[in-house]
Order: C-alpha cells, then structure tokens, then sequence
C-alpha cells in the first residue's frame, strides 16, 4: 500500500474547486445545454444547415454549421475580426463546417450572442 502523489492529489482538488465554483456539474451542464440551445435556436431561424443534434442530451457543448467552402477565408475574418474562436473541418470540395465550442465555464450569454451576431454577416456573404 502506498500514499497518494500530492500532485496528483492537487490536480484533483483544483478541478473539484473549479466544478464547486460554478454550482456543480449539474448547473455546469444545464448552463452548457442553455447556451447551445439559444445558439442552435437562432441559427436554425437564419436557415443554416446545423451537422449538430438539436436534442438535448444528445449533444455536447460544440456546435457545427455548415457552410460553402468558397467563403470559407471571408468567415474565418469575420470570427478572427470578432476574436471568436472556431475551427473548421472540411467536409468535400463544396462544404466544411464551422465548429464552435460553447463552454460554460469561460462563455456567457453575450458571447453566445456575438457569436449569433458573427453568423448573422456570415450569411450576408
């Protein structure tokens, strides 16, 4: 029988406090679930073609919308232009996705906002 390593232990301890800070992992994933959906829900009324569930429970915290591969350099200035961070994964030669993550330990109700507002320039293009 050993000790446990004190770092492991601490490592451990930090990442409870954090989940304590923000009400547990309940609120945590209710707060997560709250930004996608008001996410999803705009999107969706903006006619864009969400790869995403839109079912709770069946989703994580990112979310994928599918663009033209053709405006693909136009949305990655608007969201740099706007310091909103995505990724993209190409899915043919025509269409890739736009994923982007909705944390609810770092993003709020306002950054999902302005993420909605980005996409709203987007499909001006």
């Amino acid at each position: 029988m050993s000790c446990v390593d004190p770092f492991h232990a601490a490592r451990i301890a930090g990442s409870l406090d954090t989940i304590d800070k923000f009400g547990g992992i309940k609120n945590i994933m209710e707060k997560n679930a709250d930004l996608y959906d008001f996410v999803y829900e705009r999107l969706d009324a903006m006619n864009f073609k969400i790869l995403s569930p839109k079912t709770r429970g069946q989703h994580g915290g990112a979310i994928s919308v599918i663009i033209e591969k053709a405006i693909k350099q136009k949305v990655m200035k608007i969201m740099d232009e706007r310091c909103i961070i995505v990724d993209f994964r190409d899915l043919n030669d025509e269409k890739t996705t736009v994923r982007a993550g909705l944390v609810a330990m770092y993003n709020d109700m306002e950054d999902a906002e302005a993420l909605v507002q980005a996409f709203k320039e987007v499909k001006a293009l």
